[in-house]
Protein backbone atom coordinates (compact mmCIF):
# COMPACT_ATOMS: atom_id res chain seq x y z
CA UNK A 1 0.00 0.00 0.00
CA UNK A 2 1.26 3.44 -1.14
CA UNK A 3 1.70 6.11 1.86
CA UNK A 4 0.05 9.19 1.85
CA UNK A 5 2.29 12.30 0.76
CA UNK A 6 3.92 13.47 3.26
CA UNK A 7 2.59 17.06 2.74
CA UNK A 8 -1.28 16.13 2.76
CA UNK A 9 -0.58 14.98 6.36
CA UNK A 10 1.04 17.34 7.62
CA UNK A 11 -1.42 19.71 6.66
CA UNK A 12 -4.46 17.71 8.18
CA UNK A 13 -2.49 18.34 11.70
CA UNK A 14 -2.18 21.86 11.93
CA UNK A 15 -4.78 24.10 13.42
CA UNK A 16 -6.01 27.08 12.29
CA UNK A 17 -4.58 30.54 13.97
CA UNK A 18 -7.65 32.90 15.94
CA UNK A 19 -7.48 36.36 15.81
CA UNK A 20 -5.98 38.32 19.01
CA UNK A 21 -8.66 40.06 20.99
CA UNK A 22 -9.74 43.90 20.75
CA UNK A 23 -10.53 46.68 18.04
CA UNK A 24 -8.58 47.15 14.53
CA UNK A 25 -8.02 50.40 14.28
CA UNK A 26 -10.46 51.73 11.97
CA UNK A 27 -13.26 50.51 14.86
CA UNK A 28 -11.68 52.28 17.20
CA UNK A 29 -11.51 55.85 14.93
CA UNK A 30 -15.28 54.98 14.41
CA UNK A 31 -16.07 54.41 17.95
CA UNK A 32 -14.52 57.75 19.13
CA UNK A 33 -16.76 59.45 16.38
CA UNK A 34 -19.42 58.26 17.83
CA UNK A 35 -18.28 59.03 21.44
CA UNK A 36 -17.63 62.29 20.12
CA UNK A 37 -21.36 63.19 18.25
CA UNK A 38 -22.93 61.76 21.20
CA UNK A 39 -21.36 63.89 23.31
CA UNK A 40 -21.69 67.11 21.32
CA UNK A 41 -25.54 66.61 21.12
CA UNK A 42 -25.49 66.00 24.73
CA UNK A 43 -23.31 69.09 25.39
CA UNK A 44 -25.52 71.24 23.15
CA UNK A 45 -28.61 70.15 24.44
CA UNK A 46 -26.82 71.00 28.33
CA UNK A 47 -26.20 74.45 26.82
CA UNK A 48 -29.28 75.08 25.49
CA UNK A 49 -31.06 73.76 28.78
CA UNK A 50 -28.99 75.54 30.76
CA UNK A 51 -29.44 78.94 28.72
CA UNK A 52 -32.95 78.48 28.71
CA UNK A 53 -33.19 78.19 32.23
CA UNK A 54 -31.20 80.79 32.74
CA UNK A 55 -33.48 83.20 30.45
CA UNK A 56 -36.30 81.57 32.77
CA UNK A 57 -35.13 83.00 35.91
CA UNK A 58 -33.98 85.99 34.98
CA UNK A 59 -37.65 86.52 32.68
CA UNK A 60 -39.67 85.53 36.20
CA UNK A 61 -37.40 87.65 38.43
CA UNK A 62 -38.11 91.10 36.56
CA UNK A 63 -41.91 89.76 36.46
CA UNK A 64 -41.94 89.62 39.76
CA UNK A 65 -40.21 93.11 40.39
CA UNK A 66 -43.34 94.17 38.05
CA UNK A 67 -45.54 92.67 39.96
CA UNK A 68 -44.51 93.80 43.36
CA UNK A 69 -44.54 97.41 42.15
CA UNK A 70 -47.81 97.45 40.73
CA UNK A 71 -49.19 95.94 43.73
CA UNK A 72 -47.81 98.45 45.98
CA UNK A 73 -48.30 101.60 43.51
CA UNK A 74 -51.85 100.77 43.44
CA UNK A 75 -52.80 100.16 46.28
CA UNK A 76 -51.34 103.92 47.20
CA UNK A 77 -52.99 104.98 44.44
CA UNK A 78 -56.39 104.40 45.21
CA UNK A 79 -55.42 106.12 48.98
CA UNK A 80 -54.74 109.43 47.12
CA UNK A 81 -57.04 111.81 48.84
CA UNK A 82 -58.19 109.65 51.59
CA UNK A 83 -59.14 111.77 54.37
CA UNK A 84 -57.25 114.49 53.00
CA UNK A 85 -57.58 117.59 50.28
CA UNK A 86 -57.81 116.57 46.95
CA UNK A 87 -57.85 120.14 45.44
CA UNK A 88 -57.07 122.99 47.90
CA UNK A 89 -57.84 125.69 45.55
CA UNK A 90 -61.57 124.77 44.08
CA UNK A 91 -62.79 123.09 47.60
CA UNK A 92 -63.41 126.33 49.05
CA UNK A 93 -63.75 124.90 52.76
CA UNK A 94 -59.88 124.06 52.85
CA UNK A 95 -57.81 126.20 54.50
CA UNK A 96 -54.59 125.35 53.68
CA UNK A 97 -51.37 126.29 54.51
CA UNK A 98 -50.11 129.55 53.26
CA UNK A 99 -49.30 130.14 50.30
CA UNK A 100 -49.64 126.16 49.43
CA UNK A 101 -51.89 124.19 46.54
CA UNK A 102 -53.12 120.56 48.39
CA UNK A 103 -53.17 118.12 45.39
CA UNK A 104 -53.73 114.44 45.78
CA UNK A 105 -51.93 113.28 42.45
CA UNK A 106 -49.02 115.03 40.88
CA UNK A 107 -47.55 113.30 37.75
CA UNK A 108 -44.72 115.09 35.82
CA UNK A 109 -41.32 114.39 34.41
CA UNK A 110 -38.47 113.35 36.45
CA UNK A 111 -35.51 116.26 35.73
CA UNK A 112 -33.00 113.87 37.52
CA UNK A 113 -33.42 111.57 34.10
CA UNK A 114 -32.89 108.57 35.87
CA UNK A 115 -31.79 106.37 32.93
CA UNK A 116 -28.48 104.45 32.40
CA UNK A 117 -26.65 105.09 29.58
CA UNK A 118 -28.99 107.67 27.49
CA UNK A 119 -27.06 108.29 24.88
CA UNK A 120 -28.23 105.02 23.53
CA UNK A 121 -31.33 104.36 26.06
CA UNK A 122 -33.33 106.55 23.61
CA UNK A 123 -36.71 108.16 23.98
CA UNK A 124 -36.86 106.74 27.80
CA UNK A 125 -37.95 109.58 30.56
CA UNK A 126 -39.28 108.08 33.52
CA UNK A 127 -41.86 110.29 35.22
CA UNK A 128 -42.65 110.42 39.19
CA UNK A 129 -45.63 110.72 40.99
CA UNK A 130 -46.45 112.57 43.78
CA UNK A 131 -49.69 111.72 46.57
CA UNK A 132 -51.14 113.11 49.11
CA UNK A 133 -53.12 111.38 51.58
CA UNK A 134 -53.62 109.33 55.19
CA UNK A 135 -50.95 106.53 54.31
CA UNK A 136 -50.21 105.92 57.97
CA UNK A 137 -52.81 105.58 60.34
CA UNK A 138 -55.63 105.42 58.01
CA UNK A 139 -57.91 106.24 60.81
CA UNK A 140 -59.92 109.50 61.87
CA UNK A 141 -59.35 110.29 65.58
CA UNK A 142 -61.81 112.74 67.64
CA UNK A 143 -60.52 115.66 69.21
CA UNK A 144 -61.16 115.75 72.79
CA UNK A 145 -59.60 119.87 72.66
CA UNK A 146 -58.44 122.11 70.95
CA UNK A 147 -56.62 125.25 71.88
CA UNK A 148 -54.07 127.68 69.75
CA UNK A 149 -51.30 125.45 68.61
CA UNK A 150 -52.35 122.14 70.32
CA UNK A 151 -54.63 119.62 69.05
CA UNK A 152 -55.34 116.80 72.29
CA UNK A 153 -56.71 113.60 71.36
CA UNK A 154 -57.67 110.07 73.23
CA UNK A 155 -54.98 107.43 72.74
CA UNK A 156 -56.15 103.86 73.23
CA UNK A 157 -52.49 102.01 74.50
CA UNK A 158 -53.65 98.52 73.24
CA UNK A 159 -51.75 96.72 70.63
CA UNK A 160 -53.42 97.76 66.83
CA UNK A 161 -53.87 94.00 66.54
CA UNK A 162 -56.18 94.16 69.75
CA UNK A 163 -58.38 97.10 68.23
CA UNK A 164 -56.40 99.81 70.13
CA UNK A 165 -54.60 102.74 68.95
CA UNK A 166 -50.80 101.43 70.03
CA UNK A 167 -48.41 102.41 72.40
CA UNK A 168 -46.06 105.33 72.32
CA UNK A 169 -44.18 104.74 69.41
CA UNK A 170 -46.99 103.90 67.31
CA UNK A 171 -48.34 107.46 68.07
CA UNK A 172 -45.13 109.39 67.49
CA UNK A 173 -44.77 107.52 64.26
CA UNK A 174 -48.24 108.44 63.13
CA UNK A 175 -48.03 112.49 63.82
CA UNK A 176 -44.70 112.28 62.87
CA UNK A 177 -43.33 115.73 62.45
CA UNK A 178 -43.13 115.76 58.83
CA UNK A 179 -46.79 115.82 58.10
CA UNK A 180 -49.67 117.29 58.24
CA UNK A 181 -52.88 117.36 60.52
CA UNK A 182 -56.70 117.71 59.03
CA UNK A 183 -58.87 119.61 61.47
CA UNK A 184 -62.18 119.43 60.58
CA UNK A 185 -65.18 120.50 62.08
CA UNK A 186 -68.73 121.49 61.77
CA UNK A 187 -70.94 124.78 62.31
CA UNK A 188 -72.34 127.37 60.49
CA UNK A 189 -70.07 126.38 57.30
CA UNK A 190 -68.05 123.08 56.63
CA UNK A 191 -64.42 123.90 57.14
CA UNK A 192 -61.17 121.72 56.76
CA UNK A 193 -57.37 123.20 58.13
CA UNK A 194 -54.55 121.67 57.39
CA UNK A 195 -51.72 122.81 59.26
CA UNK A 196 -47.88 121.30 59.47
CA UNK A 197 -47.25 119.34 63.11
CA UNK A 198 -44.19 120.78 65.05
CA UNK A 199 -43.98 118.15 67.77
CA UNK A 200 -46.34 115.65 69.81
CA UNK A 201 -46.36 115.22 73.82
CA UNK A 202 -46.88 111.74 74.99
CA UNK A 203 -48.97 112.34 78.19
CA UNK A 204 -48.88 108.62 79.21
CA UNK A 205 -51.58 105.77 78.78
CA UNK A 206 -55.14 106.80 79.55
CA UNK A 207 -53.89 110.48 79.26
CA UNK A 208 -55.10 112.29 76.50
CA UNK A 209 -52.09 113.23 73.94
CA UNK A 210 -50.73 116.88 72.36
CA UNK A 211 -50.28 116.89 68.93
CA UNK A 212 -48.63 120.11 68.85
CA UNK A 213 -48.90 122.28 65.54
CA UNK A 214 -46.69 125.03 63.73
CA UNK A 215 -49.66 127.54 63.62
CA UNK A 216 -53.11 128.16 65.18
CA UNK A 217 -56.49 126.26 64.32
CA UNK A 218 -58.80 128.38 63.51
CA UNK A 219 -61.39 125.95 61.68
CA UNK A 220 -63.08 125.29 65.18
CA UNK A 221 -65.65 126.86 67.78
CA UNK A 222 -65.25 126.56 71.55
CA UNK A 223 -63.06 124.31 72.74
CA UNK A 224 -62.92 122.01 69.51
CA UNK A 225 -64.25 118.99 71.06
CA UNK A 226 -65.71 116.74 68.49
CA UNK A 227 -64.04 117.35 65.62
CA UNK A 228 -62.20 114.93 63.92
CA UNK A 229 -58.53 114.89 62.51
CA UNK A 230 -56.24 112.94 60.66
CA UNK A 231 -52.72 113.15 59.99
CA UNK A 232 -51.95 113.40 55.83
CA UNK A 233 -48.79 114.05 54.10
CA UNK A 234 -47.09 113.08 50.83
CA UNK A 235 -45.68 109.74 49.28
CA UNK A 236 -43.78 109.85 45.77
CA UNK A 237 -42.61 107.18 43.72
CA UNK A 238 -39.76 107.23 41.31
CA UNK A 239 -36.91 105.84 40.08
CA UNK A 240 -33.24 106.37 42.02
CA UNK A 241 -29.79 105.17 40.65
CA UNK A 242 -29.04 102.03 43.54
CA UNK A 243 -25.34 103.08 44.38
CA UNK A 244 -25.63 101.46 47.87
CA UNK A 245 -22.12 99.07 46.51
CA UNK A 246 -20.92 101.08 43.38
CA UNK A 247 -21.26 104.84 43.09
CA UNK A 248 -20.64 104.03 38.82
CA UNK A 249 -23.92 101.38 38.81
CA UNK A 250 -26.33 101.30 35.95
CA UNK A 251 -28.70 99.77 38.16
CA UNK A 252 -31.98 101.72 38.81
CA UNK A 253 -34.56 101.19 41.26
CA UNK A 254 -38.36 102.21 42.17
CA UNK A 255 -38.28 104.07 45.11
CA UNK A 256 -41.50 105.01 47.63
CA UNK A 257 -40.13 108.10 49.69
CA UNK A 258 -42.08 110.29 51.68
CA UNK A 259 -41.76 114.07 51.66
CA UNK A 260 -41.83 116.78 54.09
CA UNK A 261 -44.84 119.54 53.58
CA UNK A 262 -42.43 122.04 51.16
CA UNK A 263 -42.25 118.55 49.15
CA UNK A 264 -38.52 117.66 50.13
CA UNK A 265 -37.84 114.04 51.05
CA UNK A 266 -37.08 112.83 54.29
CA UNK A 267 -34.34 111.35 54.69
CA UNK A 268 -34.42 107.52 55.97
CA UNK A 269 -38.10 107.42 54.18
CA UNK A 270 -36.87 105.68 50.76
CA UNK A 271 -38.23 102.07 50.50
CA UNK A 272 -36.36 100.09 47.48
CA UNK A 273 -40.21 98.73 46.13
CA UNK A 274 -38.58 96.73 42.96
CA UNK A 275 -34.96 96.83 41.51
CA UNK A 276 -33.85 96.92 37.51
CA UNK A 277 -36.44 99.46 36.72
CA UNK A 278 -35.76 101.23 33.51
CA UNK A 279 -39.05 102.97 32.94
CA UNK A 280 -42.32 104.70 34.44
CA UNK A 281 -44.98 106.04 32.33
CA UNK A 282 -48.20 107.27 33.35
CA UNK A 283 -51.35 107.38 30.09
CA UNK A 284 -55.14 106.59 29.79
CA UNK A 285 -55.88 109.29 32.11
CA UNK A 286 -60.11 109.30 32.54
CA UNK A 287 -61.15 112.53 34.25
CA UNK A 288 -65.05 113.02 34.90
CA UNK A 289 -65.01 116.88 33.11
CA UNK A 290 -68.44 117.81 34.73
CA UNK A 291 -67.93 121.07 36.51
CA UNK A 292 -68.23 120.44 40.11
CA UNK A 293 -70.55 122.42 41.58
CA UNK A 294 -69.22 124.94 43.94
CA UNK A 295 -71.41 124.00 47.18
CA UNK A 296 -70.63 120.45 46.91
CA UNK A 297 -68.03 119.48 44.73
CA UNK A 298 -70.69 117.07 42.81
CA UNK A 299 -70.39 116.53 39.45
CA UNK A 300 -73.48 115.73 37.31
CA UNK A 301 -74.25 113.92 34.98
CA UNK A 302 -71.12 112.26 34.80
CA UNK A 303 -69.31 113.02 31.77
CA UNK A 304 -65.75 110.70 31.52
CA UNK A 305 -63.17 111.60 28.98
CA UNK A 306 -60.15 110.15 28.83
CA UNK A 307 -56.43 111.27 27.72
CA UNK A 308 -53.74 108.91 26.13
CA UNK A 309 -50.55 110.83 27.61
CA UNK A 310 -49.84 113.28 30.10
CA UNK A 311 -49.31 115.20 27.17
CA UNK A 312 -52.29 115.33 25.81
CA UNK A 313 -54.04 116.04 28.88
CA UNK A 314 -52.25 119.15 28.93
CA UNK A 315 -52.66 119.57 25.48
CA UNK A 316 -56.48 119.91 26.79
CA UNK A 317 -55.69 122.85 29.20
CA UNK A 318 -55.55 120.69 31.97
CA UNK A 319 -52.83 119.25 34.19
CA UNK A 320 -51.40 117.28 36.63
CA UNK A 321 -48.16 119.60 37.89
CA UNK A 322 -48.25 121.54 41.11
CA UNK A 323 -49.56 124.47 40.16
CA UNK A 324 -52.98 125.84 41.31
CA UNK A 325 -54.64 124.49 37.84
CA UNK A 326 -54.18 121.31 38.77
CA UNK A 327 -56.85 118.71 37.76
CA UNK A 328 -56.95 116.19 40.62
CA UNK A 329 -60.33 116.65 41.83
CA UNK A 330 -61.47 115.47 38.33
CA UNK A 331 -59.75 112.49 38.24
CA UNK A 332 -61.24 109.16 37.83
CA UNK A 333 -58.85 106.45 36.99
CA UNK A 334 -55.16 106.33 35.46
CA UNK A 335 -52.79 103.69 33.85
CA UNK A 336 -48.98 103.33 35.38
CA UNK A 337 -47.06 101.31 32.56
CA UNK A 338 -44.34 99.98 34.85
CA UNK A 339 -40.72 98.19 32.46
CA UNK A 340 -38.10 96.15 34.44
CA UNK A 341 -35.32 94.76 32.48
CA UNK A 342 -32.70 91.47 33.06
CA UNK A 343 -29.84 92.03 35.32
CA UNK A 344 -27.47 90.96 32.47
CA UNK A 345 -27.06 91.83 29.02
CA UNK A 346 -27.98 88.40 26.97
CA UNK A 347 -25.89 88.30 23.37
CA UNK A 348 -28.51 86.79 21.73
CA UNK A 349 -30.82 89.79 22.54
CA UNK A 350 -30.24 92.58 19.42
CA UNK A 351 -30.28 95.87 20.62
CA UNK A 352 -32.42 98.91 18.79
CA UNK A 353 -32.95 102.12 20.50
CA UNK A 354 -36.78 102.89 21.16
CA UNK A 355 -38.67 104.56 18.55
CA UNK A 356 -40.49 107.05 20.83
CA UNK A 357 -41.48 107.66 24.13
CA UNK A 358 -44.99 105.89 23.81
CA UNK A 359 -43.57 102.72 22.20
CA UNK A 360 -43.28 99.72 24.04
CA UNK A 361 -39.78 99.17 25.34
CA UNK A 362 -38.03 95.69 24.78
CA UNK A 363 -34.50 95.66 24.88
CA UNK A 364 -32.05 98.11 27.19
CA UNK A 365 -28.27 99.00 26.54
CA UNK A 366 -26.10 98.57 29.68
CA UNK A 367 -22.32 98.75 27.85
CA UNK A 368 -22.47 99.85 24.26
CA UNK A 369 -19.14 97.54 23.78
CA UNK A 370 -20.95 94.24 24.60
CA UNK A 371 -22.75 92.61 21.84
CA UNK A 372 -26.45 92.40 22.83
CA UNK A 373 -28.46 93.90 25.35
CA UNK A 374 -30.76 93.32 28.20
CA UNK A 375 -34.13 92.39 27.89
CA UNK A 376 -37.33 94.28 28.83
CA UNK A 377 -40.56 93.39 30.17
CA UNK A 378 -43.41 95.78 30.67
CA UNK A 379 -46.65 96.08 33.13
CA UNK A 380 -49.47 98.62 32.63
CA UNK A 381 -51.31 99.00 36.03
CA UNK A 382 -55.06 100.66 35.59
CA UNK A 383 -56.15 101.74 38.77
CA UNK A 384 -59.77 103.11 39.96
CA UNK A 385 -58.82 106.72 42.18
CA UNK A 386 -61.53 105.55 44.63
CA UNK A 387 -60.42 107.96 47.01
CA UNK A 388 -61.07 110.89 44.67
CA UNK A 389 -64.24 109.61 43.79
CA UNK A 390 -65.34 109.05 47.25
CA UNK A 391 -64.72 113.11 48.10
CA UNK A 392 -66.82 113.76 45.01
CA UNK A 393 -70.19 112.24 46.40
Amino acid sequence: MTDAPRGAAQSRNVTPRRRAGGFTLIELMVAVLVGTIVAAGIYLMYAQSAKGYRIQNQTLDALGELRTAARQVRADLRSAGYNAPVQSVVETWVIPPTGVTLTAVVVEADPDIPVAVPTANENIAPQRIRLLGDFWSQQVYTAQRVAGTEVQIEWNPAARSAGGDGDEDDFRRIFATDRMLRIEGYGVARREQIIPISSVTWNGPGELQTINLTDTVTAVGGFGSGSEISVIGYRRYRLANDVRRDTDSLKYDLIREDLDPTGAPIDGSALIVAENMVDLQVYDLCLNVTAPDPATMQQVPVQIQCFPTLADLEASGRTLDTTPANASHLLRSMTVKLAARTPYEDETVPFAPRPSVDEPLRAFELDPAVIGAARVFEMGVMTALTSIQARRQ
